[in-house]
């Protein structure tokens, strides 16, 4: 769990960081779609090791609490990203 919560963590805010506005500039359209189609492909990646582990294990409330902080990080990221419009996809501070 540990490790499916730090990798998501890092990649989904290295993909934020990559494609949000900076210094309050709204991001690019295509930079926004870019980071809607690469956390919506890091969330199905993650969620299917954790979907088929529920599927065949007999200890499915034990998993599921385990899955729920894991694919917390990815599934917050994911859902600003694809509510956001690129006005709405800013970050307020500067990385120069």
């Amino acid at each position: 769990m540990l490790v499916t919560w730090v990798v998501t963590f890092v990649v989904s805010a290295y993909q934020t960081l990559m494609h949000a506005g900076v210094c309050n500039e709204p991001a690019q359209a295509a930079d926004l779609g870019e980071a809607q189609r690469s956390l919506v492909l890091l969330a199905a990646l993650v969620a299917i090791p954790w979907a088929v582990t529920l599927w065949r294990t007999r200890y499915r409330l034990r998993v599921g609490l385990f899955a729920f902080p894991a694919l917390a990080p990815v599934t917050v990221w994911t859902v600003q990203a694809l509510q956001a419009s690129p006005a709405d996809y800013v970050l307020s501070w500067c990385l120069y």
